[in-house]
């Protein structure tokens, strides 16, 4: 029998939602739909979380508490096909896009407010949205938020440089020695490096947290606010 017919009340929706001028993907997941709702905001920019949805299930069991929401932001993911994908994206059309999300979410699930937890930039992004719809964010969780875009920019830079030369990766290195150093101010150059940190683990490493390293966050927008 189909999961979702032996329990009516739990929900498994992926759907297109409108985000400004450009069209957006949305997981919504949770044994019970009556359960509070949780937005997801990920890391990035760039990198998507529906793909995810599994592994966070797995490892958080957050959708036995909460209706959660994983949404892929403009230009990633599912969402990297839309119409202006291609076009710049900024913080402030970001923060925009969340809190019209938000808005989407409460319409559609009959709810006054969400909880939001963002990772990384996405805990920025939770956060500018929260300040500005306060009465529709239930709670904030904010990991690992951006405070320092510059030194984040060389550490992930240095890590994966490091990281080519240490596992004799000619091409990475070759593409990362062409870009140079931070900033990375256009989308091949910021693609280069944010492509050569996940595939080195360096989302997740926690070399990167030791000492006077600090963190690594993969962040290069415009910062329009």
């Amino acid at each position: 029998m189909n999961a979702l017919a032996s329990n009516p009340r739990r929900i498994d929706r992926l759907e297109q939602v409108r985000l400004g001028e450009t069209t957006q993907w949305i997981r919504i997941r949770g044994l019970d739909v009556a359960n509070p709702a949780l937005l997801l905001i990920p890391q990035g920019p760039g990198l998507p979380i529906i793909q995810e949805a599994d592994d966070f299930q797995r490892s958080t069991h957050l959708e036995d508490d909460f209706t959660v929401v994983y949404w892929d932001p403009r230009g990633c993911g599912k969402s990297a096909r839309s119409p202006k994908a291609s076009t710049p994206i900024t913080l402030e059309q970001m923060v925009t896009d969340a809190v019209d999300l938000i808005e989407v979410l409460c319409a559609q699930l009959g709810t006054r407010s969400v909880f939001v937890a963002g990772f990384s930039l996405g805990g920025t992004i939770g956060a500018l949205a929260a300040a500005r719809v306060p009465d529709r964010v239930a709670a904030l969780i904010a990991v690992g938020m951006d405070v320092r875009f510059d030194d984040a920019e060389r550490v992930a830079y240095d890590y994966v440089l490091a990281e080519a030369k240490r596992r004799h990766n000619t091409r990475a290195l070759r593409q990362l020695l062409r870009i140079g150093p931070p900033p990375h101010l256009d989308a091949v150059k910021f693609g280069t490096r944010v492509r050569w940190l996940a595939d080195f683990g360096g989302m997740w490493s926690f070399a990167l947290l030791r000492g006077e390293r600090g963190c690594v966050d993969n962040t290069n927008i415009t910062p329009s606010i």
